[in-house]
């Protein structure tokens, strides 16, 4: 699974306490049946999106559907860059003033 989606041990191992994966175990080895291997490849999709992690964990557990978590994250993403537009103009504005600052 790590190198198959470029992933580390640990964050298989996150996945696997937040209930995202359920891996089989023969001894220490973690073993993933192919319906664990589609569920982390769908795990990672919603990832690359944007989902947080509880939000993942809902919809694959089919609390919530997928639908409502895009939605939501499409929303809170719009906001998040917003926010960071603001952030852009006022640094924007500060270096100018320091520049004219340093001019005179």
């Amino acid at each position: 699974m790590r190198d198959r989606f470029d992933v580390t041990a640990r964050l298989l191992r996150f996945y696997e306490v937040e209930g995202i994966v359920t891996p089989d175990r023969q001894g220490q080895q973690r073993l993933y049946p192919p319906g664990q291997v589609a569920r982390f490849a769908r795990a990672m999709q919603l990832r690359d999106m944007g989902v947080t992690v509880a939000d993942i964990r809902r919809a694959l557990a089919g609390e919530i559907d997928e639908r409502t978590v895009l939605g939501a994250t499409w929303h809170r993403l719009g906001h998040e860059i917003a926010d960071k537009v603001h952030q852009r103009l006022a640094l924007a504005s500060a270096l100018s003033t320091l520049d004219r600052a340093g001019a005179a």
